[in-house]
């Protein structure tokens, strides 16, 4: 039974899915992009246990990497053709998916 709270965590871990693509930053040295991703709400799950977040993030993973390589070339970030990826994140602590970046990157 000890074991089993020094598993529980006291803050909670957030797990959910990503699309993520590559922005077109702006025209300054040739060109530069940026990522960012929109947390896709239906996959999104808590856990204050990191073992079971840790699987879910795995089967996420799985997925994801399954619909990347299907779809290739249309989920490959160095693409012109890219129409997006996934990608699984484990976020801790005061979880709450929100997209990234939060503002949008300045050349500087």
């Amino acid at each position: 039974m000890a074991n089993r709270k020094q598993r529980r965590c006291d803050k909670k871990i957030g797990v959910s899915m990503y699309l993520v693509n590559r922005e077109f930053g702006g025209p300054e040295e040739g060109g530069w992009w940026f990522d960012h991703g929109k947390p896709i709400r239906e996959t999104t799950v808590t856990f204050f246990n990191t073992e079971s977040a840790a699987r879910y993030r795995e089967v996420l993973r799985r997925i994801a990497e399954r619909h990347n390589e299907a779809g290739k070339p249309y989920t490959d970030l160095g693409s012109v053709l890219c129409t997006g990826a996934l990608k699984a994140v484990m976020e801790v602590p005061g979880f709450a998916p929100a997209p990234f970046p939060q503002r949008r990157p300045r050349y500087e």
